[in-house]
């Protein structure tokens, strides 16, 4: 059995711990800093005016002092935020043929240039204004919770919990929503997959069933919930009681985040003995894994010097996708061909204390003539470790030849065992290890065996400390074939391949993609919670599945947004609808041509806004990692959920305010 198994792409890279930080976490400050700053600017316009003395009196000097400190360090942030409005209206004033092209803007001001800067290029000065900007706007508009702080009591909130939690409960909406996923569940019977393809297919099933319905039915949980006490008069009796309305928010959130929770870990259960019951066992043996892999530094060298592509994305074969790059094959007797390197540092010691590492890869193949029918493409993979040294290479060839024909000459048996005893000694002593060649089949996972004593040079004295710890370079031995690779198409894999324990290592992995189901669940509720403390149930219901939805298309919002996607703007796509025109085509410079382009700009501005509102939702689906084979990490699950409480915090702050400000007598 070839599986076409174990393949992962990735257009941006996974989170992790340090991708929280550095420019991350500027963004952050300085993005909700924005929204903040406008938020506070809007009260001191409209709402101060309108705020009664005695109440103003009644705000602590404390609370006083905070918000006004917040206030002047937010000054850069609204000058910046003036900027960007004139420039809106400027873009919008001087937009036309002349300055787009067909699917994209560009601004003619003067400080179109500086605003539009990619952020991480912005003079220092700037970043750190807006930074003290951001700062200083999140600083005034959380000056009552701090200066509420004192008196949040977790206690108060888990009643509250428990109230959602019952309500929750009692609404029967869940339990039909629960008995749908069983007609889910059993979608397999009439889904045909090669085994090769049957985990991949029954994990999508089950994950996506699970996605819909569970998501579906707590927006509309949480988003009815509050409204309907608000409309019953029930919440009264709460307020009237020693309750902060944070409190009452979070608990909300709180309940019924543990209601789907609870049914999540039922689903999950039960859809886990589903997946592992129905494959077949060829299946089984080849497809349930938890792969834990290290992944490296990819680039392309010795590349021509009339090559279409560079170090990082090597040649273009002119494939639509450009996910891959592609090196170019070359004969074998060529003293400098092109090669891919994959570099990796910062390895686990017990790599080294290993008889033999494994590196899995998944390439795909670009053939320019036919090929040699039934048979793949030759590849040679050459292995270097910090004690190699210029010349290791023919030493190393030399001297494992002169060893094997030694021991045949002598009768002895040289069996596989004592090979990799071998190469292990050269390894160590060369820092160098290659395998001349190996066929290769488009998109089909395959296998290296290399000696871990690579990693432990015999004279450490001489390691090299410039390379990386190990380096693997790919050759393409077939001057007319391309091979396509990313950076996250080869790996070296830490844990053991034990037929014995897979099972169970998979039944975690399958659990621990679940918990990304779980966050999803828990940005739905919030999100849904926070809506409805203003909107009636329905709207807050509708406005959230908005929000989801528009956060899974994001990078086609974002497309819009900058001005890059084909067709132009709504009111430019819809002249070209009418017209018949073709969207790659530049229209002309009529008056209607100018109002669309002109309007149309002013809607990239507001939906640049928008993009900043929205959930990242492909940051909370885990199920690629379960249904190709590959451990979920704790550090990707950590930092995705720090990911996730940094989103949230502006929306339940949010919530407080809209809370805080409704009208909770009223009946309507």
């Amino acid at each position: 059995m070839n599986p076409l198994f174990g393949l992962l792409f990735f257009e941006r890279d996974p989170l992790s711990w340090q991708s929280l930080g550095g420019w991350n976490l500027i963004y952050w400050i300085q993005t909700v800093g924005g929204f903040a700053t406008f938020s506070v600017l809007a009260w001191l316009l409209f709402g101060y005016p309108r705020t009664r003395r005695e109440d103003i009196a009644a705000i602590s000097t404390f609370q006083k002092r905070i918000f006004f400190t917040g206030t002047t360090l937010a000054i850069p942030m609204l000058v910046w935020q003036g900027l960007c409005v004139i420039e809106s209206l400027l873009a919008s004033i001087t937009a036309g043929p002349q300055t787009q092209n067909a699917g994209g803007s560009t601004s003619l001001t003067l400080i179109g240039p500086l605003i539009f800067k990619g952020f991480d290029q912005r003079p220092l000065w700037m970043q750190i204004g807006l930074t003290l900007g951001g700062l200083g706007g999140i600083l005034a508009v959380l000056s009552p919770i701090i200066a509420n702080l004192f008196r949040f009591r977790f206690r108060r909130v888990e009643a509250v919990a428990r109230l959602a939690f019952k309500e929750g409960v009692r609404q029967r909406v869940l339990y039909a929503f629960s008995a749908l996923l069983l007609v889910a569940l059993f979608a397999g019977w009439f889904i045909t997959a090669k085994p090769s393809d049957q985990i991949r297919s029954y994990v999508s099933i089950a994950q996506s069933s699970m996605m819909y319905l569970l998501l579906f039915t707590a927006a509309l949980l949480a988003g009815l919930s509050l409204p309907m006490d608000m409309k019953r008069q029930s919440l009264q009796t709460v307020v009237t009681k020693p309750v902060e309305r944070f409190e009452i928010l979070l608990g909300r959130i709180h309940g019924f985040v543990g209601l789907m929770t609870m049914v999540l870990l039922a689903m999950a259960a039960a859809s886990l003995i589903y997946v592992v019951r129905e494959i077949n066992p060829e299946a089984s043996r080849e497809s349930l894994k938890s792969r834990v892999p290290v992944y490296g530094d990819l680039r392309f060298v010795n590349l021509a010097k009339i090559s279409s592509g560079n170090e990082f994305k090597g040649e273009n074969v002119g494939r639509e996708w450009e996910y891959r790059g592609y090196l170019p094959g070359t004969r074998a007797t060529r003293i400098n061909p092109p090669m891919a390197v994959f570099a990796f540092n910062g390895l686990p010691a017990s790599l080294g204390q290993k008889e033999n590492m494994r590196a899995e890869f998944t390439f795909d193949i670009y053939r320019t003539t036919k090929g040699n029918e039934n048979q793949g493409v030759a590849v040679r993979f050459t292995v270097i470790g910090q004690g190699f040294v210029n010349g290791n290479e023919e030493l190393w060839r030399k001297d494992r030849k002169d060893r094997r024909d030694l021991a045949i000459a002598k009768g002895e048996e040289f069996s596989i065992e004592t090979e990799q005893k071998l190469d292990n000694e050269l390894a160590k002593k060369y820092g160098y290890y290659e395998i001349p060649s190996l066929p290769i089949y488009d998109y089909q996972t395959a296998g290296i065996s290399m000696p871990g004593g690579i990693l432990s040079p015999t004279d450490k004295s001489k390691a090299d400390k410039s390379l990386p710890e190990l380096m693997i370079q790919v050759s393409c031995l077939e001057p007319t074939q391309y091979i396509g690779m990313a950076r996250y198409d080869l790996y070296l894999r830490l844990d053991e391949d034990n037929p014995g324990l897979n099972k169970l290592w998979f039944g975690l992995n399958y659990l621990k993609g679940t918990l990304g189901l779980w966050m999803q669940l828990m940005l739905v509720v919030t999100i849904a919670v926070v809506l409805s403390t203003y909107f009636s149930g329905v709207v807050a219901f509708l406005v959230t599945l908005m929000v989801v939805v528009m956060g899974w298309s994001r990078d086609f919002v974002g497309s819009i947004a900058v001005g890059q996607n084909v067709g132009g703007g709504p009111l430019e796509s819809m002249l070209r609808l009418v017209r018949r025109d073709a969207m790659a085509t530049q229209l002309e410079d009529t008056t209607a041509n100018q109002v669309a382009y002109r309007s149309d700009e002013l809607y990239r501005a507001g939906m640049r806004v928008v993009i900043d509102m929205l959930p990242d939702m492909e940051r909370f689906d885990f199920s690629i990692y379960v249904a190709e084979g590959f451990d979920i990490s704790w550090g990707l699950l950590g930092s995705t959920f720090v990911f996730l409480i940094a989103y949230l915090v502006p929306w339940v702050i949010l919530g407080y305010y809209l809370l805080r400000w409704r009208e909770v007598a009223s009946a309507n």
